[in-house]
């Protein structure tokens, strides 16, 4: 049973990502161990940006309101 298969310019934004690195590790003959530990790293690297966020989320700039002559 096959997968219905869409076109890639309307695939998911992860799909499109996907592919890429796909692309990518293949282009450059990457073993396929050092690219599973690669994308480990790259994995944890995410999480902790993402854990980060959530503890600080970043500071909205604030409008700032000229002082008046008087």
């Amino acid at each position: 049973m096959s997968t219905p298969s869409i076109p890639l310019n309307e695939a998911s934004d992860e799909i499109k990502l996907a592919v890429d690195l796909i692309y990518l590790l293949e282009s450059h003959a990457i073993e396929p161990q050092i690219a599973l530990a690669a994308l480990e790293i790259v994995k944890r690297d995410f999480e902790q940006k993402l854990a980060d966020a959530a503890v600080s989320p970043s500071i909205q700039p604030q409008t700032i309101v000229p002082l008046s002559d008087e």
